[in-house]
């Protein structure tokens, strides 16, 4: 992560993807994949890796009803195509998928040091 610029995200960007669901205040998979660049279906494959490390009151799944109520009272919901069910994080769930997507990158960032590594090993004794 060293070098990497991380980007600051607006407030009222954050403030506008914070929904009232079943009473609590909770941001959805997708906008979550969104603000942290990742693909949706990568942040969802960590949960799901993960689901030990989210009690319901960090995460839940939205039902297809509490999904219809998104959809009707904003705009870029309906034009979102969603094949599955978002999860919804509360603000501890936020937190350990915050961690997660770190440890992710920092795996990710491990392996390409490695494989820089053994390229420059082999160049060194000759191997093209």
């Amino acid at each position: 992560m060293a070098g990497e610029e991380i980007p600051i995200v607006a407030e009222e960007l954050i403030a506008s993807r914070i929904y009232l669901i079943r009473g609590k205040q909770v941001m959805l998979s997708h906008d979550l994949a969104d603000l942290y660049q990742v693909e949706t279906k990568v942040l969802n494959q960590q949960v799901k890796r993960n689901i030990g490390k989210f009690p319901p009151r960090y995460m839940f799944r939205l039902n297809k009803q509490e999904l219809e109520n998104q959809r009707s009272h904003f705009v870029t919901f309906k034009e979102l195509h969603i094949k599955y069910l978002p999860f919804a994080f509360t603000e501890h769930g936020i937190l350990m998928l915050q961690i997660l997507v770190i440890l992710e990158h920092l795996k990710q960032m491990e392996k390409m040091k490695e494989q820089e590594l053994k390229h420059h090993k082999r160049r060194r004794i000759g191997y093209k």
